[in-house]
């Protein structure tokens, strides 16, 4: 049996079916090494707001306090549809349906390198390309706080906007964990992306 606490442990703890059926690989250790990226985001957005709130722009430039609050609340609205379309876009059955729809071509010369790439990247690559995804939706609020912060010197705009950014990769990292377990578990995905 494989220890089951190692990250990058090809089959952690999943058991084999006693029929000798091939289940795939187990998803946690996959699902585990999503988190890591999403760790990773975290202090990225740790780094922007200590640098937005050091003061490394210069002198932010004089705006009536309407207009920044206004500018503020379009840069809000914009960036809340980015991450609604988001969260949309990455529930873990839309990803299986659009994982498959990848794998999928009307013309058959395509369909075998594209056969080809998913066996290559396996699912630690699939659910990677998925958390890269999320990842850039989820970082996209904490940039858009930053630049307020630059542009108008105003602290709570960086800290809302960073709050909100990760939270965003919270809820996104969940979805994309649950996206792995349903493909592991898919049969025709499965048959697609091997047991890596």
């Amino acid at each position: 049996m494989s220890d089951g606490w190692h990250p990058l442990d090809p089959e952690g703890m999943r058991q084999h079916e006693p029929s000798g059926r091939d289940q795939g690989p187990d998803p946690e250790p996959i699902v585990r090494t999503v988190r890591v990226a999403f760790l990773f985001a975290g202090m990225v957005v740790a780094v922007m707001v200590n640098a937005g709130l050091s003061g490394l722009g210069g002198p932010s430039a004089a705006v009536a306090p309407v207009a920044g609050v206004a500018v503020t609340a379009v840069v809000a609205v914009a960036v809340l549809a980015v991450l609604a379309g988001a969260w949309l876009a990455l529930r873990p059955a839309r990803l299986l349906v659009v994982g498959k729809r990848a794998l999928d071509h009307p013309d058959p010369r395509l369909r075998q390198p594209r056969a080809e790439r998913a066996r290559a990247i396996g699912f630690r690559g699939l659910a990677m390309g998925w958390a890269g995804q999320a990842l850039v939706f989820g970082l996209l609020p904490a940039f858009a706080g930053l630049v307020l912060e630059l542009l108008y010197d105003r602290q709570w705009e960086l800290l809302a906007f960073a709050g909100i950014s990760l939270l965003a990769g919270f809820v996104f990292q969940l979805q994309v964990a649950g996206a792995v377990r349903l493909a592991v578990d898919d049969p025709e995905l499965r048959a697609s992306y091997g047991s890596r």
